[in-house]
């Protein structure tokens, strides 16, 4: 595979630039400049050869300790009512550069990224909203439902994480103290 370019979005997408096959997401794309500027969240543009392969956005967020997964709520304290996540937004890929591997490249960069930052920033988790279509996908590379029995459902999203606490051994012997 050439060489891919990660940057951040530094302008608005337009309706005819892209479109990874999924209306939504497509729209999600093109309003991705304004939350950029604002800091809100941050969109980034995938590249090869100076070719827009793809965007994806990140944000981050809080998330109650009562709806954190269980592994990561059984260790609350009085301190911490809720911990931090980074939420991937969309990962979308151009439909004449999918099934390429480009979306795992940009997935395990994202982890990488955010596992590197855990060394630095209070972040417990990453999390996202796993189109039905692609939780094996997600699975795969990683991450765990929220709660198992919505698969069982018809949902069309469903929420998924990744436990990015660095030191778990630190934290179980803490714990059975």
């Amino acid at each position: 595979m050439a060489k891919l370019s990660i940057e951040k979005l530094d302008y608005d997408v337009s309706e005819q630039e892209f479109d990874c096959g999924n209306s939504s997401i497509n729209m999600q794309v093109q309003d991705s400049f304004y939350p950029t500027l604002l800091q809100y969240a941050y969109a980034y543009k995938i590249s090869i050869s100076d070719n827009i392969v793809g965007y994806y956005m990140i944000k981050l967020r809080t998330i109650k300790m009562e709806k954190a997964p269980s592994e990561i709520s059984e260790y609350s304290c009085s301190l911490v009512d809720e911990c931090n996540a980074v939420h991937i937004k969309y990962i979308a890929i151009d439909k004449k550069y999918q099934h390429k591997k480009i979306g795992t490249y940009v997935l395990k960069t994202i982890i990488l990224n955010v596992l590197n930052l855990c060394q630095k920033l209070p972040i417990t988790l990453i999390t996202l909203d796993a189109l039905a279509d692609k939780y094996d996908w997600y699975k795969k590379n990683g991450f765990i439902a929220f709660n198992e029995d919505e698969l069982k459902g018809s949902k069309s999203v469903i929420p998924m994480y990744i436990n990015c606490i660095v030191d778990r051994k630190a934290v179980k012997d803490y714990c059975s103290i």
